[in-house]
């Protein structure tokens, strides 16, 4: 059940933050997955108990769904939407916002923190960037001080898994 937002921005972004996830545990652990879209999030909790497929990533609450069958085990939700304030190790960072001024930061182009910081904090350069990653990687190569972004996408959502 891995549906696009509609306003996907960029193209290497995944579409999703279950695609994104996906994604992640494939890279980590070896496994990899084939998408099989369902019509609802219940058709694809069924299509597990009729081991039509292995595991469902779900976006929003699962707990409040009826399970279909007894065998399913569901995780933990984990939740999102904290901000992102990232800088080199060992460099210490300011504790609010009144230290971000004179700050290079590397943001993402669209997300809410370069017009926050224009308004806000115009004495912090914002360096655009296309993704999370390319703004880590700034920080990373000693082009920006700090990254700062939201931890997902802007939609609210909590998600789970089924297996």
């Amino acid at each position: 059940m891995l549906r696009p937002f509609p306003e996907q921005a960029q193209a290497d972004v995944p579409p999703t933050i279950a695609h994104g996830y996906a994604k992640l545990v494939a890279q980590q652990s070896g496994l990899s997955f084939v998408e099989q879209p369902y019509d609802s999030t219940l058709a694809a909790i069924a299509a597990v108990c009729t081991r039509q497929a292995d595991l469902v990533l779900v976006q929003g609450a699962a707990t409040d769904l009826h399970l279909p069958c007894a065998s399913l085990i569901q995780s933990r939700p984990f939740r999102g939407g904290d901000t992102v304030f990232a800088g080199p190790l060992g460099t210490p960072l300011p504790h609010d916002a009144s230290g971000l001024n004179g700050l290079k930061l590397a943001a993402v182009e669209g997300d809410p923190y370069p017009d926050w910081l224009a308004a806000r904090h115009s004495q912090a350069q914002v360096l655009a960037t296309p993704n999370m990653h390319a703004a880590l990687a700034l920080v990373d190569a000693g082009t920006a001080d700090a990254a700062i972004g939201p931890s997902r996408p802007p939609h609210p959502r909590r998600s789970s898994c089924l297996i």
